[in-house]
């Protein structure tokens, strides 16, 4: 699969927030994003 690039603006704070989070996983920060977005995207289609 090839990969590409999104940006994403957040805050220096919200950024090291969910750079924390993903660390307490031990997964990288766009793990984490990429988890959280598939996440809501699924929860919304089992509405």
């Amino acid at each position: 699969m090839k990969l590409e690039r999104i940006d994403l603006r957040v805050s220096k704070e919200e950024k090291d927030f969910y750079k924390r989070e993903a660390d307490k996983r031990g997964i990288k920060l766009s793990e984490l994003i990429r988890q959280a977005l598939e996440n809501e995207i699924n929860k919304e289609n089992n509405k």
